[in-house]
């Protein structure tokens, strides 16, 4: 049970957050970006100014990611990715 909705959250939050033609694996790339970022954040963001800023900036990061990716139908998908 426990996989099956594992794989509808994954099937779901795939269709919302990439809802234009991708390139292939780009949201297990992004996916794996994400668990990754929140990793770091609960090893290494202790001080109060980086908890005050850092949620932000990436944020903003994110949103501009999908955004471009979204935007364009050829968009660098995966230099985007790397970039951010």
């Amino acid at each position: 049970m426990y996989y099956v909705m594992y794989w509808a959250c994954y099937e779901i939050w795939t269709s919302w957050v990439f809802n234009v033609n991708i390139s292939l694996a780009l949201n297990d790339a992004y996916f794996f970006y994400i668990s990754t970022i929140e990793l770091m954040c609960f090893l290494f963001v202790r001080t109060r100014s980086s908890i005050k800023y850092l949620p932000k900036l990436l944020t903003i990061a994110n949103i501009s990611f999908l955004m471009y990716v979204n935007s364009y139908m050829f968009a660098c998908q995966y230099e985007a990715l790397g970039l951010l």
